[in-house]
């Protein structure tokens, strides 16, 4: 007689549980594959700019003025300027704050939107994944995995012109280490949250034009609000809408934005210290939570529509 196989407890659970993580895994794989031309190569085209840039270009301007004219001289000193950006120190403020911004912000608006036009979503809608992993998918990549790539480009280009700049010895003084970035990283999910839930939200609601949405209503909002406060005379303030609307749902994926807020800075602290002690501000919770509301609507939106 046959003895009885004895199943372990709790291995049906596990088992569906590493089906929906595989799931997943695909799932972030296949927006590589569908949107790999912003996601990558752009982002590589641009740090590839940046390198050269900062290997080829001149620190010292070539350019001398004598003159005492004014406007000669400020010339000059944008050349200047232009020449020291150009040759590396622009790759903080261009490949660290203004390129996730662009892959974020043109990513998230084709996201949901282009299910809809190409008629993809009625095929994606027949498989065995829930439109809460779909969304939750898109938003995983524009909220980690594009952000570590730019990362990785900004360190890639960093160790190229360290390595083969000619033109200053000192070019390290420009960069940040990339511990430094993984430190920071989950400071920037949680302010990047609104930009990201507001511009899903947009691409799962517009019909077309995304773009003009995303960017029209807080806009319309804000004039809105300065209207009413002129016609009516409510004599408030209404300066906040700029930063607190416009920015955290326009460009909140900006690396470092968290510091434009009035957290200031501490040398002593460093770039890490600074960036967790934006732990306690409100905006940062505020904004968090109203991401996650709006990628929980988006989640909705998808469930109801079909293809456009």
């Amino acid at each position: 007689m046959n003895a009885p196989v004895l199943q372990a407890p709790g291995t049906p659970r596990t088992s569906a549980l590493r089906q929906q993580m595989k799931a997943f895994y695909w799932l972030i794989w296949r927006e590589f594959w569908e949107h790999q031309r912003g996601l990558v190569w752009m982002p590589m085209f641009l740090g590839l700019l940046a390198a050269a840039g900062g290997i080829f270009l001149p620190r010292d301007p070539i350019w001398k003025s004598t003159s005492t004219d004014g406007f000669s001289i400020a010339l000059t000193q944008a050349f200047a300027m232009a020449a020291e950006l150009g040759s590396g120190g622009f790759l903080y403020p261009f490949l660290l704050i203004f390129l996730p911004v662009i892959t974020v912000f043109s990513y998230c608006l084709d996201a949901l939107e282009a299910d809809r036009r190409d008629r993809s979503i009625l095929f994606w809608k027949s498989l065995p994944s829930s439109d809460t992993a779909m969304v939750m998918s898109k938003a995983s990549v524009a909220l980690v995995i594009s952000p570590l790539l730019c990362c990785a480009i900004y360190c890639a280009a960093a160790f190229l012109i360290v390595t083969f700049a000619t033109n200053d010895q000192n070019t390290t003084r420009y960069f940040i280490s990339p511990l430094e970035l993984l430190f920071v990283l989950p400071i920037y999910v949680l302010w990047a949250l609104p930009t990201v839930g507001w511009l899903l939200l947009v691409s799962a609601w517009a019909r077309s034009t995304p773009f003009l949405w995303a960017v029209g209503i807080p806009i319309f909002v804000i004039w809105l609000a300065q209207w009413s406060n002129e016609v009516l005379h409510y004599s408030q303030n209404t300066q906040w809408l700029f930063s607190d609307v416009l920015g955290r749902t326009m460009f909140s994926g900006a690396f470092g934005a968290w510091f434009i807020t009035s957290l200031g800075g501490s040398p002593e602290l460093g770039l890490v210290g600074d960036s967790w002690r934006a732990l306690g501000l409100p905006s940062l919770w505020i904004g968090a939570i109203s991401g996650i509301a709006m990628i929980a609507i988006a989640i909705r939106l998808r469930r109801w529509r079909t293809a456009d």
